[in-house]
């Protein structure tokens, strides 16, 4: 189904005032929906309906700007937007099953429709210069993989720790006098960018999976006959022992990730006291899932070339 490039890369070359004016913020929630604006006077007095059109939504929690932990409860609400050129006629919200999901659902033009990404019909390239691009932009350039952003899977962004900068805005020529009033008494209008990125909303969604999968190896190795010799320490830990035993056994050599395995389940028959169907469970969870590895390999100061099938430690 369509979809529309939300990388910058992508723009073709050519605001709305921020919400959130300075210090630390975190996405709660980052969505696609249908907006209408407040009704100009142009348009009450031609009795014409207020304009409508496709916003990507940021739901933002302050944050103590040293320990990151959010010290308010309720969000600020940030819209950014893709142009006044393009309309609900060719931009509406969308919906994706999966980040990787080549399949995008329109979601039309009803108000307050959600989705997780953007629907574009075919052809549509987004301005340099809206306020979507400036702010996906920004977060490149401060770290934030572009493949990710290139998915247009907008939960991505959620979970997000980052420092804000402000941008001057566009300032149209046509410019109504009571919006110029309103520039003069609080300034230039500025649209959202990041500064610095210091927590990436994808890693912790990476890390909770991985989490989870530990905690059902956890009440799978529980639920077996025996405990680990260590005087039941959880299957998490084990499985940190683990790795921990064959990084210094192996240290400097490139193994096979199937002997990698192998010295694996030598450490659980060794070293605990687990049943077949416990360490069959255990291993299933960790080292043979992926991403489980690939986080563990982070943390414990290995690589892992899964094309390859090797395990390097150095």
């Amino acid at each position: 189904m369509p979809r529309v490039s939300l990388l910058a890369k992508d723009a073709s070359k050519g605001g709305s005032k921020f919400s959130a004016q300075e210090g630390w913020w975190e996405v709660g929630k980052c969505y696609s929906t249908v907006y209408e604006f407040a009704q100009s006077e142009e348009q009450k007095n031609k009795r014409e309906a207020p304009n409508r059109s496709t916003m990507v939504m940021l739901e933002l929690f302050k944050l103590n700007p040293t320990t990151l932990e959010r010290i308010e409860d309720e969000p600020v609400e940030e819209r950014l937007g893709f142009g006044g050129k393009n309309g609900l006629d060719v931009l509406r919200p969308g919906r994706m099953k999966s980040a990787d999901s080549s399949d995008i659902e329109d979601l039309g033009t009803e108000d307050g429709v959600e989705g997780n990404t953007i629907y574009g019909e075919e052809g549509v390239v987004l301005s340099d210069n809206c306020t979507w691009i400036i702010f996906s932009n920004s977060a490149e350039k401060a770290g934030f993989d572009p493949t990710k952003i290139g998915t247009g899977y907008l939960p991505y962004f959620e979970g997000t720790k980052f420092e804000v900068e402000r941008v001057k805005a566009f300032k149209s020529s046509k410019a109504t006098a009571k919006q110029i009033e309103k520039w003069e008494k609080y300034g230039d209008p500025t649209n959202l960018a990041i500064k610095k990125i210091a927590v990436f909303g994808y890693d912790k969604k990476a890390s909770g999976k991985a989490a989870a999968k530990a905690g059902a190896a956890k009440a799978a190795a529980s639920s077996a006959n025996g405990a680990d010799k260590s005087n039941g320490a959880d299957s998490e830990e084990t499985a940190k022992a683990a790795l921990t035993a064959i990084a210094t056994a192996n240290a400097g050599k490139s193994i096979k990730r199937a002997v990698f395995q192998a010295a694996f389940l030598t450490h659980l028959m060794r070293n605990t006291q687990l049943d077949r169907a416990g360490k069959t469970s255990l291993m299933a969870a960790t080292v043979q899932d992926d991403e489980w590895l690939a986080i563990a390999s982070t943390e414990h100061g290995f690589v892992v070339d899964f094309d390859a099938g090797m395990v390097e430690f150095p």
